[in-house]
């Protein structure tokens, strides 16, 4: 008998177990991505280690990954979107591994019975950062698009990409700086002009090396005063007051300060851009990014090369606007550009300069018409590889 009241009262158990599993799993069938909530904790708290530690470049590439799985989980496809969330994570266990390396950095130099104890720990840090790099890096190329089908020969969409000459613009962020300069000569030589959006701060002291890139056939735009997200978001008159005081500076050197872009590009912004003030102001994104900000690419220009050319090979516009940096430390970038520029020759590329009139990457057109769905097909991921 008692074994009998132990097989009954087991099996309700066992029932009631599988409801609650039922339940659950219906439960989870309306769930967008079992990765969404880590991906939003993974990005909340890369946003306040990059803050508190000064790590703008390193969130951007959290912001992206988890922006592109919004993006695509609006458009249902939730096995790519649950992709990129997971992507996110990866991301944001990167940046938290970069921050331990930092701190160990900051702290290396607190007195010598902790140097070699600190070093340790940094090195430590610096090599878990690189795995989890590695991963990242593994998880992007997974989630490239993938080649379109061959078309029927003599296709018309063939024809004319065959007969169609694409336009490159070459950009540089974050400058001026003795670098710029470098840069600008170099482009000169091999006839090209660039745009360069240089930073307001940046350029007090470093007016006549502005003027300098002018002369040598360039546009220099508009990066902001501060180059600090946070306070491009606090408020319109904010936001306004970082655009305008730049462009004061630019004008008065014979720059365009109406042509703007938006550090770690528009998105971080997205809600105040129809807050612009100015009716002439023309924000403008990019299509490509070199990842020259990247560990990799600050230290190895071979990587900022092949960067961009994995991602021109996806790119099937006409018009394609490229991301480079300018600022501080970014030499790799110019021995990046000594072995892109003469190869994209080859296979037939031009190349432009930007204005307030070009269309391309562009956010927001001139004449305050608002946000626009501006060449973004194409764009999107914006995934640093």
């Amino acid at each position: 008998m008692a074994e009998g009241i132990f097989k009954a009262s087991f099996n309700r158990r066992h029932w009631f177990l599988l409801l609650i599993a039922s339940l659950c799993l219906s439960a989870c069938s309306t769930t967008p991505s079992p990765w969404r909530d880590d991906a939003v904790n993974a990005l909340h708290a890369a946003r306040q280690e990059s803050a508190d530690k000064h790590l703008p470049t390193e969130f951007e590439s959290v912001h992206i990954a988890f922006s592109q799985a919004e993006l695509l989980l609006q458009q249902g496809k939730d096995e790519e979107a649950d992709r990129f969330y997971q992507l996110t994570v990866i991301k944001g266990r990167m940046l938290h591994k970069n921050v331990i390396a930092k701190t160990a950095q900051l702290l290396h130099g607190a007195g010598e019975a902790n140097r070699a104890s600190l070093e340790r720990a940094r090195e430590r840090a610096i090599l878990q950062a690189k795995e989890q790099a590695a991963l990242a890096n593994e998880e992007i190329l997974s989630l490239r698009p993938a080649e379109p089908a061959a078309r029927p020969a003599g296709s018309p969409e063939k024809a004319n990409r065959k007969g169609a000459k694409r336009t490159l613009y070459l950009t540089f962020d974050d400058g001026p700086s003795p670098l710029t300069l470098t840069i600008a000569r170099y482009l000169k030589s091999e006839g090209i002009n660039a745009t360069f959006f240089a930073v307001g701060r940046n350029i007090k002291g470093h007016e006549q090396l502005v003027k300098d890139t002018i002369g040598n056939g360039h546009t220099v735009a508009n990066h902001t005063f501060t180059h600090d997200a946070r306070r491009l978001s606090a408020s319109p008159s904010a936001l306004n007051g970082e655009i305008a005081r730049t462009a004061a500076l630019l004008d008065q050197l014979g720059g365009d300060g109406l042509l703007v872009r938006i550090p770690y590009g528009s998105n971080t912004i997205r809600r105040r851009i129809s807050q612009i003030s100015d009716p002439s102001v023309q924000i403008i994104d990019w299509d490509v990014d070199s990842n020259d900000t990247r560990p990799e690419g600050l230290g190895n220009h071979a990587f900022i090369a092949r960067s961009v050319l994995n991602q021109l090979k996806n790119r099937h516009r006409e018009n394609i606007v490229i991301l480079f940096h300018d600022g501080a430390g970014h030499q790799e970038t110019l021995a990046a550009l000594k072995e892109l520029v003469p190869r994209l020759k080859r296979e037939g590329y031009r190349f432009a300069g930007l204005s307030r009139e070009s269309q391309v990457a562009w956010v927001r057109k001139p004449q305050g018409t608002g946000l626009v769905a501006a060449t973004k097909s194409d764009r999107r991921p914006k995934v640093r590889l």
